[in-house]
This record gives C-alpha cells, sequence and structure tokens, in this order.
C-alpha cells in the first residue's frame, strides 16, 4: 500500500512541478506582453503628437493658400480694371 501511495505522491509532485514550470513561463510571458504593450502605447503616444503637427502644419498652408488666392484674385480685378 505504502508503494501505491509513494507513486502517487511521486505523480503528484510531478504534476505541481510541470504546472509551476508553465505558471513561471507564463509569468514570463506576460511580462514580455506588458512591456511590447507599454512600448505600443509610448509608440502610439508619439505618433499621436506627429499627426498632430502634421494636421496644425496642414491648417497653416491651408490658410496661406487661401490668402493667396484672395491675393490674385485682387490682383486679377485690378488689371481688369486696368
Amino acid at each position: 500500500m505504502t508503494d501505491k501511495i509513494k507513486k502517487k505522491f511521486d505523480t503528484l509532485e510531478k504534476l505541481v512541478t510541470r504546472l509551476s514550470d508553465k505558471l513561471n513561463k507564463l509569468q514570463s510571458e506576460n511580462i514580455k506582453l506588458k512591456s511590447d504593450l507599454e512600448a505600443l502605447k509610448d509608440k502610439s503616444k508619439y505618433l499621436e503628437g506627429e499627426l498632430l503637427k502634421a494636421h496644425q502644419n496642414f491648417k497653416e498652408k491651408d490658410k496661406i493658400i487661401k490668402k493667396l488666392s484672395k491675393l490674385s484674385e485682387l490682383i486679377n480685378n485690378e488689371t481688369e480694371k486696368i
């Protein structure tokens, strides 16, 4: 009977060891994934800032184009009067 108990205990011990190894592996993967997620968040914030700068730049250039267009129209009108 003690042999049966010893075998069951050994089997249980092996199972606990395997589960512990799997847990360690999953925890390690979790740490890596968290690190990757933080890196992606940082990249996303950077890209968001770059997009905002590009949008502001576009708006400024659009204003300049509109002003130049109005100026061109005024010049054309004055030229036609002459």
